[in-house]
Parts: C-alpha cells; structure tokens; sequence
C-alpha cells in the first residue's frame, strides 16, 4: 500500500512462476490496479496485461521494465 501519492513507487516483490503463469511463460498475465480506500469502496485505476516471457526480457536485475496500466473508464 501506497499512501497519499498520485504518483506510487512499489517495492519490488517476487511470487512462484507456478502460481502466477501455472509454469506457462506465454500465458497472459493481468496486472489490475485499484485505489485502496479505508471504507471497502476501492476505485480501479487500470490494469495492464504482459507475459512472464515478456517480464523476462530485461538483461539484469537492474534493469526496469515499465508496463502501462490502460484505465478502461478512459476508452
């Protein structure tokens, strides 16, 4: 969780290949975004979708990968 910013950094974070993709690095994998709100009333931002094949491609761990979340309200 992000507070109080338009603009959210997060924390790298790591999760089993089987439980992302089910070892399937060409599966699509959706990335969806929300607001948190205290109320239980979360807002969607966007969502993104990517493989884990695509993840990948960067040649180092120091390397950024920037996938954009799509906000569906705005199409």
């Amino acid at each position: 969780v992000i507070k109080n910013t338009l603009d959210p950094v997060w924390k790298p974070f790591s999760t089993p290949l089987v439980s992302l993709c089910n070892g399937d690095v060409e599966k699509t994998v959706k990335i969806l975004c929300y607001d948190y709100d205290n109320d239980g009333g979360h807002d969607f931002i966007g969502e993104s979708q990517t493989t884990v094949a695509k993840m990948s491609e960067a040649n180092s761990s120091t390397e950024v990968r920037i996938f954009p979340i799509v906000s569906l309200a705005m199409h």
